[in-house]
């Protein structure tokens, strides 16, 4: 997060590092979550996504012990498909 907010330009190569991470974890969680079964593993994996990247930020702004156990609740709800 902190390398594409330094990097605007999405045409700037560290932007295009950022974005290769980024596809690298969501095809990542979209592979665990097909292996678990849910029913629509390319929408939780966006999902989950967003959600770490909230996490990453709660946990430098809020209580990181707080951000880590909302995450995990969160996950729970998206692994059970509700």
């Amino acid at each position: 997060m902190n390398a594409a907010a330094e990097y605007p330009d999405a045409a700037h190569p560290v932007r295009g590092l950022v974005a290769s991470h980024r596809d690298w974890i969501r095809t990542l969680f979209q592979d665990l979550l097909t292996r678990l079964g849910h029913t629509d593993p390319e929408s939780a994996a966006g999902a989950l996504l967003m959600l770490c990247d909230g996490a990453m930020a709660a946990g430098y702004l809020d209580d990181s012990t707080a951000a880590h156990k909302t995450l995990l609740d969160a996950v729970r709800l998206i692994r059970s498909g509700g």
